[in-house]
């Protein structure tokens, strides 16, 4: 079940970010998330990942189409029971107006059930070169 509801949330960040809806995506993240971005200093709060969000929003970004939710791979925290769930996972950006411009990045991003929903806690990314 777990990786069905991971599976859904991806997709639907996805959607979000391709409609550019930063703050839909926003409240898929916990109050107090963190996010790891690359070459950028650590981002705290919800508020805070809504405008990092929305500026990679408006630059053009789109996340791929095709993303590959089969390299899906899960844990979760035992101590915890199952409360926390943990993806590695691979994609690509592109930009609209530059199909050539596609970017690989691989993330490890840390779930947490939050009254029975699972939300992003920390989301962390770096690009393959």
């Amino acid at each position: 079940m777990a990786v069905a509801e991971v599976r859904d949330g991806i997709a639907r960040w996805c959607e979000l970010f391709n409609r550019g809806d930063s703050k839909g995506l926003a409240e898929m993240y916990t109050e107090d998330c963190k996010m790891l971005p690359p070459n950028a200093k650590m981002i705290e709060g919800r508020q805070a990942c809504e405008k990092y969000l929305g500026n990679m929003i408006a630059s053009g970004c789109k996340a791929a189409q095709d993303h590959p939710c089969h390299d899906i791979q899960t844990g979760t925290d035992a101590a915890n029971e199952g409360d926390t769930l943990w993806v590695c996972d691979k994609y690509k950006t592109i930009t609209p107006d530059k199909p050539s411009d596609v970017e690989y990045f691989k993330d490890i991003v840390i779930w947490k059930r939050v009254n029975g929903s699972l939300m992003i806690y920390m989301d962390i990314w770096n690009a393959d070169k």
